[in-house]
């Protein structure tokens, strides 16, 4: 599989990760009309973050990671490593803004585990669906 329809393909599984997490704040919102434009004023903060871990974590993995090895994984490690690929992308970007000072964690950011599981289940959906499609497509060449 080439190295364009990888990327093309972890980027498809990005976004419909985010779709997902979109659709979840949505659907989870009791008070729709007063917390609708909520969800939306956060959601492109939180999908420009979530891009950034792709690129600095998604693309290099799916890069070096080999087509063979994708058909072999059980789906229960394809999570695994998905969880394992947000948390590492989500830390690795906290620790950079939090290292250069544009982070206060103590006083901003006291609520960095909820990103932090947030950032694993959307790595780990966008795992499943970039496994997904790299399958059906090594299957059929």
């Amino acid at each position: 599989m080439s190295a364009m329809r990888k990327i093309i393909y972890s980027l498809l599984g990005v976004l419909v990760a985010n779709g997902a997490v979109l659709a979840y704040f949505i659907v989870m919102n009791k008070e729709w009309e007063t917390k609708f434009s909520g969800v939306l004023d956060i959601f492109p903060f939180y999908l420009a973050f979530s891009l950034l871990g792709w690129i600095f974590v998604g693309i290099p993995f799916v890069l070096v990671i080999s087509s063979e090895v994708i058909i072999e994984l059980n789906w229960l490690i394809v999570v695994l490593i998905g969880l394992f690929l947000g948390a590492l992308a989500q830390s690795l970007i906290f620790l950079r803004f939090g290292i250069t000072g544009h982070l206060n964690f103590p006083v901003h950011w006291g609520g960095v585990l909820a990103y932090e599981k947030l950032a694993m289940v959307v790595s780990a959906v966008a795992f499943v669906v970039y496994c997904a499609l790299a399958r059906r497509t090594l299957r059929q060449q």
